[in-house]
């Protein structure tokens, strides 16, 4: 899906069947997309994704590294390689991931070594409920 960034318009630019495909053949089609849509004359700044561990393959197959240690989010166009590609992750999944792992894992550690539990976060959930509060965020 194409979405302009100064206009008002999104557009499919095709339907790809991915299940079972590698990181390596995710690239490819990715590669192929941004040559197809570059050749219309749109230029693509960004690509924004969800956490799965299959788009880190392919990102790290396109050229963007993201090691902790070492991260580069930015790809070289591969049609027109004066252009930088970002690599955007949708914050809402990476957070939905990061909710339901604390809540499967129960505690977590901090870097000091201490404990973060998730029963501290159920029950402020339930005393904004028996309150009648609203918190802004979604637990």
């Amino acid at each position: 899906m194409v979405v302009a960034i100064n206009g008002s318009w999104k557009t499919p630019i095709r339907n790809f069947m991915i299940h079972g495909l590698s990181g390596g053949g995710k690239a490819n089609l990715v590669r192929m997309a941004l040559c197809e849509v570059y050749d219309t004359g749109i230029i693509i700044p960004s690509i924004t994704c969800d956490g799965h561990s299959y788009n880190f393959a392919m990102f790290n197959v396109i050229g963007a590294v993201l090691c902790p240690n070492n991260i580069e989010t930015t790809f070289l166009h591969p049609f027109n390689p004066k252009i930088k590609i970002a690599v955007i992750f949708d914050i809402y999944h990476m957070m939905k991931l990061v909710r339901n792992t604390f809540a499967s894992f129960g505690v977590m550690v901090n870097q000091k070594g201490e404990e973060i539990r998730w029963s501290c976060i159920n029950e402020l959930y339930l005393l904004h409920k028996h309150e009648g509060l609203r918190a802004g965020t979604k637990l």
